[in-house]
């Protein structure tokens, strides 16, 4: 598990779940392309949120003209996307099954290994449903 300290210009927990999202789908593209065979350009990644807005303005590359830190991520998802020629998929994960809360929450859980237990059991739960992506 690891964990990012969000530029200083993130102000907010919409923003840095957003932040996340991109960073997220970064990591995706740069493991699959360092990982395959170049046959030419191209593929996808999937990324599992439980943003709800972050996963919309994704999925739609747009915010209010009004939000500045989420253009700006906005803009950082559409070059990456371009350069590396692979899609950015989005999908809606459960807080249930999200990994990633207890160990947001490591206080509330606690502590530290405490919380990468929960994130496992989450994980198990996750593979164990019939039709995740839905």
């Amino acid at each position: 598990y690891k964990s990012v300290l969000c530029p200083t210009w993130i102000e907010s927990l919409q923003q840095a779940e957003l932040f996340g999202i991109y960073l997220a789908a970064k990591l995706a593209i740069y493991i699959q392309r360092n990982t395959q065979v170049q046959s030419g350009q191209g593929g996808g990644v999937m990324i599992g949120t439980d943003s709800k807005v972050g996963r919309f303005q994704v999925l739609r590359t747009h915010a209010a003209s009004s939000l500045g830190a989420q253009q700006r991520i906005l803009r950082r998802m559409f070059w990456l996307r371009s350069w590396s020629g692979y899609s950015v998929g989005v999908f809606r994960v459960g807080t249930r099954y999200n990994p990633a809360d207890p160990l947001s929450r490591v206080h509330e859980v606690g502590g530290k290994k405490a919380a990468k237990e929960k994130a496992k059991g989450r994980i198990q739960e996750w593979r164990n449903l019939t039709d995740p992506y839905r």
